[in-house]
């Protein structure tokens, strides 16, 4: 297969299918910080007896925090921050001031940096 988008060739039976690890973290965890802290600590502890979470894909969020998180660009701040859906433009939760989940750079004009530098969107 070819993928006119990104022109790229890809195989089906070799790709990996991302969003169903990214829809638990979405969806179960809301985004909280608190709650994905709270699944993390049970996953280190082997402690899975909170009947709402399903034991095989407590080892898929810690990868999905890793993957999802960036520190913000800017020096003052640094916080750490994460991706709720597809879209690579974050505005820290901290400071308020944008970035590039994909390049991790400071963006001031969101036009610009995903018209030339990065794509806008990403399934990570």
């Amino acid at each position: 297969m070819f993928c006119i988008r990104c022109k790229t060739a890809f195989n089906w039976s070799d790709a990996i299918d991302r969003t169903s690890e990214t829809k638990v973290l979405i969806e179960n965890y809301e985004n909280d910080f608190d709650k994905i802290q709270k699944a993390l600590e049970r996953e280190r502890t082997g402690d899975e007896t909170e009947a709402n979470l399903n034991p095989l894909i407590l080892p898929a969020i810690s990868k999905l925090i890793v993957q999802r998180t960036k520190k913000c660009p800017n020096l003052t701040c640094n916080k750490m921050n994460i991706k709720a859906g597809t879209g690579n433009y974050l505005i820290c939760q901290y400071c308020k001031r944008g970035f590039c989940f994909s390049c991790g750079q400071s963006v001031k004009n969101p036009n610009h940096h995903f018209g030339h530098a990065c794509k806008r969107h990403s399934v990570l």
